[in-house]
């Protein structure tokens, strides 16, 4: 009784001073006000409640006049899985986004509620939308660390391959987040293993800095390119040497890391080492280094020798 004394004189006062805003505001108040009631009508399981709400016409995809955020957002983000599924069945718009640039997919997976997220794929969620920052919910689900989710985003029709604003894709974001299933789920699913961001780098000069060794061996199991350089001209193996990890720098030599790679500076991993005083580092280096050298000399002369081998051939 109060709050409709309280609107009404509300009402009164805006009609009295011919202000059209302040009976906008009013009814944007009040539908507020109806929307909340039904959302917790669903949320405490008052069905009844709920129908009543629905027959006297309140608006499934209400957005809040401030945030934007409609009922299933809201659900999504609550980790209320079943009343995202009643949102579902009673059609409510799925691709609505925030004022954040959010949708119900990116609410349920920014709060790692992936029975919520799962529901909003099944149901046909755009896979595909960018927040703000260029980030789709593929990177996002990475950043998270829902291995579940990505792969159901991928078979969703997920891109792969989309990087956000600084060049990030979904596979470089589970490397820098340490996610190893993702990472897992992302190689099977064949994502750009070389893939470089805008400052250079790729998954395995990322992993060699986060010091991930089991996510090194699967990248380099799978084919990633171990002589990748970034925009300062530093492989993984100077990396690995630089934060002087023994196994991740022994894993990459036995992968064929070039010891005899030079960065921006002219400055190769033998002086990393050197300079760190890591000698067994720094020996390791120098016999790869005799041994790579040997293989381009016996290479070039076996080229400059096929070379010769035409000439006669031709007559010349």
């Amino acid at each position: 009784m109060q709050y409709e004394k309280y609107i009404e004189h509300k009402f009164i006062s805006a009609v009295s001073q011919n202000s059209l805003e302040a009976v906008k505001d009013i009814l944007d108040e009040i539908k507020a006000a109806t929307n909340e009631a039904f959302y917790r009508a669903l949320v405490e399981g008052h069905e009844e409640i709920a129908d009543e709400f629905l027959k006297s016409g309140v608006d499934v995809n209400y957005q809040d006049s401030s945030t934007k955020i409609t009922p299933l957002m809201k659900a999504a983000r609550e980790g209320r899985s079943d009343v995202v599924q009643k949102l579902i069945d009673l059609g409510a718009d799925l691709n609505l986004k925030a004022l954040t640039d959010f949708t119900a997919l990116f609410f349920a997976i920014d709060y790692s509620e992936t029975d919520c997220a799962l529901k909003l794929i099944e149901a046909g969620a755009d896979v595909n939308k960018t927040d703000m920052f260029g980030e789709n919910e593929l990177i996002r689900a990475a950043h998270q660390g829902l291995d579940k989710v990505v792969l159901a985003i991928i078979e969703a029709g997920g891109d792969l391959s989309h990087a956000d604003d600084s060049g990030n894709t979904p596979l470089l974001t589970a490397v820098a987040r340490d996610h190893v299933a993702c990472v897992q789920v992302l190689i099977d699913k064949n994502a750009d293993l070389n893939w470089q961001d805008k400052y250079g780098y790729n998954a395995l000069i990322i992993a060699a800095y986060h010091e991930n060794e089991e996510i090194v061996k699967l990248l380099l199991q799978a084919g990633a390119n171990v002589n990748c350089q970034n925009e300062d001209g530093e492989t993984a193996l100077m990396v690995a040497v630089k934060r002087d990890n023994f196994a991740i720098f022994q894993e990459l030599i036995m992968n064929g890391a070039d010891v005899l790679i030079k960065d921006n500076k002219g400055i190769d991993a033998y002086n990393l080492a050197m300079k760190s005083g890591n000698q067994n580092m720094a020996r390791l280096i120098k016999e790869a280094a005799k041994k790579q050298v040997s293989k381009r000399r016996i290479a070039s002369q076996q080229a400059g020798q096929r070379a010769q081998s035409v000439q006669r051939q031709n007559g010349i």
